[in-house]
């Protein structure tokens, strides 16, 4: 990001019929390298190296110049949306696209071309001519059942065992999702220790924030003696052979933490020794499939 801290001529982007300004530089700071670690560190690694792959993308498709090509004007993210629509992609993900437009211009003190009028407008065009359909397979509490008895033939170390069966019926029944069962790109929401309490029949779990609730939120489970496999029972018997480590609960058999790409791929493994077809098959599913199924 140490483009954002150097000026650029502008018009960079050639000629528009819209935005014209001129691009500022954004480092007022006698500490500049601070000034940028601090900027660097407001977006996670995979969201920056995404925009990067954007403004790339730009640039060829719209022959501009990367060195010279902010402001871009209007017109050209125009041009881009379309060709974005005509490569078949989804309307949320040109939407993405605009998204690291727009961050890259307002980063440099630049207006943001994406919010033009008629640049929404094809995005909402896309949107009616493309609806996005999802097609992650919510899962039954049947099917839940099956994945975790199924993780008896994997050859898995019982502590991952009895950790992977913990993890699917806990976002099933507490409709999680992937990132705060398991870490995800930061590990900011991601269940830790202390943030589960098992008390006589109840389990009490606190999320201390989220994708959609930056507020703790805490979600009681009562065991269910009723059911095959109980959420509360499942907790219980690996808490007693969790391997000391990383400080996420869910931990494997040498103490560090199962991610979010692991708990799709043992989902797949798990689905596939059934036999599913596991090609919509993904974290996101146990959630989808508790909401669905009315797991709570």
């Amino acid at each position: 990001m140490a483009s954002v801290f150097s000026a650029s001529p502008a018009n960079g982007g050639g000629p528009s019929s819209h935005h014209q300004s001129a691009t500022v530089p954004r480092c007022t700071s006698a500490r500049p390298a601070t000034e940028a670690a601090l900027i660097n560190a407001a977006l996670a690694p995979s969201t920056r190296a995404f925009y990067s792959r954007v403004i790339d993308k730009l640039a060829s498709v719209c022959g501009l110049q990367k060195s010279n090509m902010f402001p871009v004007s209007s017109d050209h993210v125009a041009d881009y949306i379309v060709f974005l629509f005509e490569s078949g992609l989804a309307p949320s993900s040109m939407a993405s696209h605009a998204s690291a437009i727009a961050y890259e211009h307002k980063i440099r003190g630049l207006p943001d071309p994406s919010a033009d009028f008629y640049v929404r407008q094809l995005i909402a065009g896309a949107k009616k001519m493309r609806p996005s359909v999802d097609t992650r397979k919510p899962l039954s509490i049947s099917e839940i059942f099956e994945l975790c008895e199924t993780l008896y033939l994997l050859g898995l170390p019982l502590v991952e065992r009895l950790a992977w069966k913990a993890i699917f019926l806990v976002g099933f029944f507490a409709l999680l999702r992937p990132g705060e069962l398991v870490r995800g790109q930061t590990g900011i929401h991601t269940l830790q220790l202390s943030y589960l309490q098992i008390s006589g029949c109840q389990l009490s779990i606190r999320i201390p924030s989220s994708k959609s609730n930056a507020k703790p939120v805490t979600i009681t489970l009562e065991a269910r003696p009723d059911l095959r496999h109980c959420p509360v029972q499942a907790v219980s018997e690996y808490m007693r052979v969790r391997r000391e480590g990383e400080c996420y609960f869910f931990t494997d058999s040498v103490g560090q933490g199962f991610t979010t790409n692991k708990l799709s791929l043992m989902l797949k493994r798990a689905g596939s020794r059934l036999g599913w077809d596991v090609s919509d098959v993904s974290g996101h599913c146990l959630r989808i499939g508790g909401a669905t199924h009315g797991g709570l």
